[in-house]
């Protein structure tokens, strides 16, 4: 694994996994259509300055009609409906909560990888499954939050999640612009200009929006806009190219237990004892299902190899003296 992938990964750990909280700030405190509008359009701008300021990073910048039409359309689907849907939900469950349902992707992008590409799910990956549907139902029996409210907000994350691993296969399967950051500027370009038409029936304007930005919401927008929508997800698409779709999808088990640190000591979120259950759960459902097969792997190759050396390594003529005479004869 080189220094690209392994900085890729670190930056959608930690970036992704405190984003979930920076969300939750901005739609408490604003009009989430023109904050994700501009949020979008902020980190197009930026994406198409550092290209321009740059040459390298504009190699394979130009995609052809199929891949400028694919871009635009899995903007729309990721950044639009998947992340809105999962923003909406922040208003009636907490980011830790919201991180935790969020460790389904895995099993939603099996589901959709064995239905559209003919790829069947081990026994490992169905493990870990229910093992973080089980956390689900955890989660959802110990929330603080009860009734209806609970039952949107969940509702809202799991669409969500389901749009989002759809998504991720279908990039598999369409041409894309071998530039990963073409492929994000597009994407959100497509989706901050359909916010943009939406927001013209909002109640406030653009304007009014900025004014109403002041320290935790500031400061989201900008996490939002700069490190999430920007550096974070040129990583992600990065990693999407280079790496393998189930690899990259459990990206979710370490993200849920960023975020709740996040929300915990930084959101001064409650965290109950259903919380960590679902959460452990849910790690570990992850953890089984991404390494199960390697470790066992692992196990017994390393099982094996002891049982090599301890039957073909021979005893030396001073171990055998020190044994009793009857033994060395056997």
């Amino acid at each position: 694994m080189n220094l690209k992938i392994i900085v890729s990964y670190l930056s959608v750990y930690l970036i992704w996994g405190t984003s979930l909280l920076a969300t939750r700030f901005l739609v408490t405190d604003v009009d989430i259509i023109w904050a994700f509008a501009l949020r979008y359009l902020g980190a197009s701008t930026i994406l198409l300055a550092t290209m321009l300021l740059f040459s390298p990073l504009r190699r394979g910048w130009r995609p052809d009609r199929s891949q400028l039409f694919n871009a635009l359309g899995t903007g729309l689907l990721l950044l639009l409906c998947a992340v809105l849907l999962r923003s909406y939900s922040l208003l009636t469950i907490s980011s830790s909560e919201l991180a935790i349902l969020g460790s389904l992707t895995p099993v939603f992008v099996a589901v959709f990888a064995w239905r559209m590409r003919g790829c069947k799910a081990s026994a490992y990956q169905i493990s870990g499954g229910l093992l973080g549907i089980t956390g689900t139902v955890l989660l959802a029996a110990g929330s603080s939050t009860t009734g209806a409210s609970l039952r949107i907000g969940v509702l809202l994350a799991l669409a969500g999640v389901a749009l989002w691993s759809f998504g991720m296969v279908l990039q598999k399967s369409l041409a894309h612009p071998d530039n990963p950051m073409t492929r994000v500027l597009l994407q959100n370009l497509a989706a901050g200009t359909a916010l943009c038409v939406a927001g013209i029936y909002s109640m406030q304007s653009p304007v009014e929006l900025i004014e109403s930005l002041h320290g935790r919401s500031a400061y989201a927008f900008f996490h939002l806009t700069v490190l999430g929508s920007a550096f974070s997800t040129v990583a992600y698409m990065f990693l999407l190219q280079h790496e393998p779709l189930f690899r990259v999808s459990t990206t979710s088990f370490v993200i849920p237990v960023v975020a709740v640190i996040a929300g915990v000591f930084i959101g001064a979120e409650q965290i109950s004892g259903a919380t960590i259950a679902a959460l452990s759960l849910s790690s570990l459902g992850t953890i089984i299902a991404r390494w199960g097969e390697p470790i066992l792997r692992i196990l017994k190759a390393a099982r094996s190899a002891l049982r090599r050396r301890l039957k073909i390594a021979p005893l030396s003529s001073s171990d055998c003296q020190k044994l009793e005479p009857e033994c060395c004869q056997l």
